[in-house]
């Protein structure tokens, strides 16, 4: 009698214990941008506990929910997680709408950025579109990670018109020219080069496409919704 008795109050223990662990494990749910295209992520930080399911539902534009870190808020974290991008109507109902979950590994912080428009003027990440699960306080609050995106934001865009400025310049002055003996001259370029008279040269000038910069998306891992 005593011994049934407590494997009784045995299997009940350990049945509260599972009970209560599975209370502990929460879902969040995080709205990427706002359901007119508002650039933003409702809410933006959370906190978090480990094994907490953070549910990512996209509203209309076309977003990302990227991880990256709090000195490069606008550049992905290499094995982070990267939903990929999910362009959606305006007026596209909610239970039609994408999703993208995260488990919670630990409670340290993890950053994360939308990368639509990433090396331009209209960065998604520079316009403060950027979220974190339990950041840290002072020097590394979400505050000071939302200013960190703003100014990398801006500076990515200017080095990548710096960049791409540089390459057509490089490829113009590979233009083709030619020497000859001098008597008259042609202008090709604004260069003048002398030629024999009544002798004609043709220059030909090559063009060259320069490829726009673009983000590099990093590896990540989806689960199922």
């Amino acid at each position: 009698m005593f011994l049934g008795t407590l494997a009784a109050l045995s299997a009940l223990f350990f049945a509260s214990l599972s009970s209560v662990a599975a209370k502990d494990s929460r879902s969040h749910y995080v709205a990427v941008g706002g359901r007119n295209g508002d650039l933003k992520f409702y809410p933006e930080y959370i906190t978090a506990d480990k094994d907490d399911v953070v549910v990512f539902t996209f509203n209309p534009k076309n977003h990302t929910a990227t991880q990256s870190t709090f000195k490069k808020p606008c550049l992905p974290l290499e094995h982070g997680f990267d939903s990929g991008f999910f362009p959606v109507a305006i007026g596209t109902v909610r239970d039609a709408r994408p999703t993208f979950n995260i488990t919670v590994k630990d409670t340290e912080p993890v950053w994360v950025y939308c990368r639509q428009g990433a090396f331009t003027a209209e960065s998604h990440c520079g316009a403060g579109m950027v979220f974190a699960i339990n950041p840290g306080k002072g020097e590394y609050s979400f505050k000071q990670f939302k200013k960190n995106a703003v100014a990398e934001a801006g500076v990515l865009a200017s080095a990548s018109v710096v960049t791409t400025a540089s390459a057509s310049a490089s490829a113009t002055s590979k233009q083709s020219t030619y020497a000859v003996s001098p008597t008259t001259s042609v202008t090709t370029s604004k260069t003048a080069y002398p030629v024999y008279t009544n002798t004609s040269v043709t220059t030909s000038n090559t063009a060259y496409t320069v490829p726009t910069p673009r983000a590099i998306a990093g590896r990540f891992h989806v689960e199922d919704a």
